[in-house]
């Protein structure tokens, strides 16, 4: 049997074991039985439901807050806050600040909070939690209550900013999703072309000071207070020093940590300076001398590799984790919109999937589409049950502008 994804031809074989079905379903008499949230022959990619055509799609700072200039966001961690809160859910996301695009990242990306009513938004800023520069939030929950963030940045070193950007014009998707005018909207199944995007980044941090951070909200508040940063140093295990190593991990009941982060390096089977996913183990999570963070990396790599692995534990143990495909072909691209799923069944032998977890195409439930040249920076909204709610991704809609906004699509998931 022959699965087409995204120009991809995947052979899919008879399962066997859970392996098989990458552990998001059951072997029956040689098909996997997918488990909730989980879809296609092997079970590998998310159950995504369209998006309501009335609904906003997440963290779109229309305009810019006079008072902090941040008007682009990339990718969140939305979190349920308790009961009687005053708004019920929370968003931490890197955004930039000067009304630029994410371009801007190495010297105007900040960690802020934003609020909402709906998983959906829209949101509103609150605070910063970490100034610039800071980039690439991901926010867990400790075995104690607490919420435990690990970001890259410089641990507060003076980068000058990025001169002040316009905001785009005309402004691409979602601002155009009410009246339906200037979006990119296309017919189901159609991919828009990819021209070549030339960056031109920001200055980039003094050399060496570009490291992982680890902070504690101990009350579990999203809005804090948060602790003093304490760095994850990954010592020899990778030969880049200024690392920005996405890392991102899950941590158990009994407090120890397993988790994921990348390494930029050169394999025989890659392209030069690819992203190569490796393990990270810790004894307990809130003592940073006791991280073990693997020189190997954690399943083969090719092309660029993947990145910006998002890492949770189901509820049957095994351990899974999303991430950011860079291994497009035909040429080889590093922006892409497209996805994938790893799994383990014990937290070191990594496997990673031939099929997408998810894609360019976001669908509309009133029959449209919208195509999306970057869909990177995933994070999960993951039940009592170990299955997943709510993906939410860094989006960027168009070659022709870097703005981007954070982007919330609800997963088909039974007993929600």
């Amino acid at each position: 049997q022959a699965i087409l994804v995204a120009a991809v031809s995947i052979t899919v074989q008879a399962c066997t074991t859970p392996l098989d079905c990458e552990l998001n379903g059951k072997c029956v008499a040689g098909d996997c039985v997918c488990s909730s949230g989980w879809t296609g022959p092997v079970c590998g990619q998310l159950d995504l439901a369209p998006l309501p055509a009335d609904a906003s799609v997440g963290w779109v700072p229309e305009g810019g807050d006079p008072a902090t200039n941040v008007s682009c966001s990339w990718g969140g961690n939305l979190i349920q806050n308790p009961k009687g809160a005053p708004h019920r859910w929370s968003l931490i996301a890197a955004a930039m600040q000067g009304h630029c695009g994410i371009d801007s990242w190495t010297t105007n990306s900040e960690v802020a909070l934003a609020v909402g009513d709906s998983p959906f938004g829209p949101f509103r800023y609150v605070k910063t939690l970490v100034p610039r520069f800071a980039h690439e939030p991901n926010v867990i929950r400790a075995n104690n209550g607490s919420l435990v963030m690990f970001y890259a940045g410089c641990g507060g070193c003076d980068m000058p900013l990025a001169p002040s950007c316009a905001p785009p014009v005309p402004k691409p998707w979602p601002w155009s999703q009410a009246s339906n005018s200037q979006g990119v909207r296309i017919d189901q199944g159609t991919l828009s072309p990819k021209p070549p995007r030339q960056k031109q980044h920001a200055a980039w941090p003094p050399r060496g000071l570009l490291q992982t951070w680890l902070t504690v909200s101990p009350s579990g508040d999203p809005s804090g207070p948060w602790s003093a940063p304490m760095k994850l140093d990954v010592g020899n295990a990778c030969v880049e020093t200024d690392l920005d190593t996405n890392f991102n991990a899950a941590i158990m009941a009994n407090g120890t940590l397993i988790g994921l982060w990348r390494c930029v390096e050169t394999l025989n089977t890659t392209q030069p300076g690819a992203t190569v996913i490796h393990t990270v183990r810790a004894e307990q999570w809130d003592n940073p001398s006791t991280y073990d963070f693997s020189p190997h990396p954690a399943y083969p790599q090719r092309e660029f590799g993947t990145e910006d692995p998002f890492v949770w534990i189901a509820a049957d143990g095994t351990v899974h984790a999303i991430l950011h495909d860079e291994d497009e072909c035909c040429p080889p691209a590093r922006d892409t919109a497209l996805g994938k799923h790893a799994f383990s069944d014990d937290g070191i032998s990594w496997h990673l999937s031939e099929s997408y977890a998810y894609n360019g195409t976001v669908q509309v439930d009133d029959g449209s589409t919208h195509e999306v040249v970057r869909r990177e920076r995933p994070h999960l909204v993951v039940g009592a049950n170990g299955a997943p709610l709510f993906l939410t991704n860094g989006v960027q809609s168009s070659h022709t502008s870097d703005w981007t906004f954070t982007l919330v699509q609800a997963v088909r998931t039974l007993h929600r």
